[in-house]
């Protein structure tokens, strides 16, 4: 996901000082499992290569971002967009 605008989802009272609250996704954490219990994977935007990539225990090969798990994603991070 690139250019999320988040501008719908700030206060009112939130001012931008001219910056447009616009950010890309750069990681997921996936959870898999119960919620007493799991495992937990992630997947990261390399900002070199543009390249996503699985981390899974001390496994780390190269993922697709359409296979990142939606229905397990526990965490995402987002950077400001470079405009």
């Amino acid at each position: 996901v690139t250019c999320f605008d988040a501008s719908p989802l700030a206060h009112a009272g939130f001012k931008t000082n001219g910056i447009n609250p616009i950010y890309d996704l750069y990681a997921v954490c996936d959870h898999s499992g119960r919620l007493n219990y799991g495992h937990y994977t992630a997947q990261v935007l390399d900002p070199h290569s543009n390249t996503w990539h699985e981390f899974n225990d001390e496994h780390v090969c190269s993922s697709r971002y359409s296979s990142l798990d939606e229905a397990g994603a526990y965490m995402l991070f987002y950077r400001l967009h470079e405009s």
